[in-house]
Formats: structure tokens, sequence, C-alpha cells
């Protein structure tokens, strides 16, 4: 899990690393070997005071319906519009009004995400190359480029997506219900673990039953 939600719940976190006992033994080993099921992903979260924090782990595929680096302009804004949607963890986690809680911090940890934020930043520096440079290199570059579609076709590539929640009455929490399944149709189960008031749960989400009660 992020740093910040390690530094903060380091003792659930000890505790969430043996709840592997309220888990299948499939699951436990889906999770220990790192293993990338489309369709399938993995949430860790805690709940602990008025503090809210969870990790989401999914095969980029779920999101986005591509683990390469946006290629056209479709896939660029799909990418966008992925970006906007886990911007707004409403999309992701339902939480009772009366809970009031805010998020104090978001994060997307992966490369898909961050090589289409740099290729955007040198997509002007590129179009200011010498053009005879370009004319003369031409087949050479699509050659690269071929080759490199052909290397991504078999990579895989992840998405962690990371918030952390701060509520005024995080006693009007007694369950979560998880939208994303509406968002993400790719999704199809989420093997969910976490620490709720220092009490341990486990459960895989679907689109049919998606909310975590306690």
């Amino acid at each position: 899990m992020q740093f910040r939600l390690k530094k903060m719940f380091s003792l659930s976190l000890i505790t969430l690393a043996g709840i592997s006992s309220q888990t299948t033994a499939a699951d436990h080993d889906h999770r220990a070997h790192g293993s990338h099921e489309h369709g399938a992903a993995n949430i860790d979260l805690v709940l602990e005071g008025n503090e809210l924090a969870f990790d989401w782990m999914s095969p980029a595929a779920n999101l986005l319906g591509f683990e390469h680096q946006a290629k056209n302009d479709e896939q660029k804004q799909k990418l966008a519009e992925v970006t906007s949607l886990l911007a707004q963890p409403k999309h992701i986690l339902v939480l009772p009004d009366a809970a009031g809680c805010k998020v104090t911090e978001h994060n997307i940890d992966s490369a898909l995400f961050t090589m289409n934020a740099s290729a955007d930043e040198h997509h002007d520096d590129k179009h200011h190359d010498d053009k005879h440079h370009d004319d003369e290199h031409h087949d050479d570059e699509h050659h690269d480029d071929e080759h490199h579609d052909d290397t991504h076709q078999d990579t895989h590539s992840d998405v962690t997506v990371s918030y952390h929640f701060e509520c005024a009455n995080p006693d009007e929490i007694s369950s979560l219900s998880f939208s994303l399944f509406d968002h993400f149709l790719l999704t199809e189960k989420v093997q969910i673990q976490g620490i709720i008031n220092s009490q341990q749960m486990a459960k895989t989400l679907t689109p049919k039953d998606h909310s975590l009660t306690w």
C-alpha cells in the first residue's frame, strides 16, 4: 500500500497482512503471486478513528480497455475520461453524507498515466524537429514504431489508485458501497480485505453484491 497509508496505519496493516485466514487459499495465492487477471481486482482498506484509506489495485485493462501507452485520439480520450473519474471518489466508493468525509489525498500509480502525461508535455517539441531529418528517417522510425507496438501486445500493466479521507462523523459509516462497477464495466470481481475499527473484514465484491457491511 502507499507510504502514507503504511505510516498512518502500520499496526492495522500488520494485522491486515494476516487476514489470509479469512480468505480462500486461491485468493491468497492470487495476492501472494501478484497474478494479473483481467476482470479481477483487489482493494486493501483501513478505517480507524476518523480516517479512511484504501488502495484499489487493478489491471489497467479493467479501467481502460487496453494496457499500453495511449497511441491514438480515442485511447487518449479514454485515458483522460478515466483520470477524471478516478479524481472523484464517488465513482469508486459511496459514503453516507452524514459521515462528513472529505478526500485529503488521492494518487494514481501507473506507468500508463505518467507515460501519457510525459508524451503530452513533449508533443510540441517533437513537431519542431527538422522536417528533412524526419523525412530521411521516416522508414526507420516506422519500423521502430511497429516493433514498439508488437512489444506492447504481450505486456501487462497495473494501476493502483489510493484515497485517504478524513470523516467528521465516522460512526455514521456502517457499510461501504462500491460504485466502481457502474463506471468500470470490465471489472467483474474485487477481492477486498481490510481493518474496520480493529476488526478484520474480507469479501469478494461483484456487480450484484458490491457492499461491505459490519
